[in-house]
């Protein structure tokens, strides 16, 4: 009734594509989101948002399937076109320089990711605000990388940050608010300060269970989290049983072959 070529059409064959690639059909996916490109920038233009959107996809969708040449030429050609379009600090614009540091976080080039996560970061925050979701999503990604790369005190220091941020802005239960807890506990576990990180766990594990349930995929996870740092620690038996409670709770939550339990078996 539209056309192949309508916007609607073309809206629908780019959310056709997504929805490819995640069922795991690649082939098919690549196929719709390079036809879906070739026809938006035909009808609407190279540099039009909605081209620009698939382009973006496209480029998400080599990176997620490790064909990291084409995603970084993509996520590169995006921002350049975003930036001469939009400016320099437009959401859209910091969102494909994100897209390009995680792609040099996936290669382990940190040398190339962290100016642009530190641009980003600074960007996001100059015009969304400290709070913004985008902002502590940067926030987070950079204290990661931080935290790779030994830089211990900063990486220690953004973690709070935003922990302090999503609390005060969601409530200490959101699920948000909680990953960062979590975040920040594994940070102290792998720095070796293994009792900050236990009493981070326990006060997440009481969040999530009175908040989210104990079936909850984010209360199975620190359960398993509690009982590697326990593990880590030399603490076998404490390990040994939280191991055998998060493999009866993930068979209660997702039954006995489900991965994640099998996973929680292998433990």
């Amino acid at each position: 009734k539209l056309g192949p070529e309508h916007p609607d059409s073309l809206a629908t064959m780019n959310n056709l594509a997504t929805i490819l690639s995640k069922k795991g059909d690649l082939a098919s996916a690549e196929a719709a989101f390079m036809s879906c490109l070739e026809l938006r920038k035909a009808r609407l233009g190279y540099d039009h948002p909605d081209t620009l959107t698939t382009m973006c996809n496209l480029g998400a969708f080599y990176q997620n399937k490790g064909r990291f040449a084409k995603a970084e030429a993509i996520h590169r050609e995006c921002i350049e076109l975003r930036r001469d379009k939009l400016g320099p600090e437009h959401p859209h614009t910091l969102d494909s320089m994100s897209n390009l540091a995680a792609l040099y976080d996936s290669k382990d080039l940190p040398a190339k990711a962290e100016p642009l996560h530190v641009q980003c970061l600074e960007a996001r925050r100059r015009k969304l605000g400290p709070d913004h979701p985008s902002t502590l999503a940067s926030m987070s990604m950079l204290a990661a990388l931080y935290q790779k790369t030994g830089q211990d005190a900063k990486a220690e220091a953004l973690y709070v940050q935003c922990l302090e941020s999503r609390r005060a802005k969601l409530g200490p239960s959101h699920l948000s608010s909680l990953g960062a807890l979590s975040s920040l506990a594994l940070f102290y576990g792998h720095s070796g300060d293994y009792a900050k990180a236990e009493a981070l766990l326990l006060e997440c594990g009481h969040l999530l269970q009175a908040q989210h349930g104990p079936e909850h995929p984010a209360t199975l996870g620190n359960c398993l989290n509690l009982a590697a740092l326990h593990a880590k620690q030399g603490n076998f038996a404490k390990a040994e049983l939280l191991y055998q409670s998060c493999v009866e709770d993930h068979r209660a939550a997702l039954g006995a072959d489900h991965p994640s339990t099998l996973a929680s078996m292998n433990n």
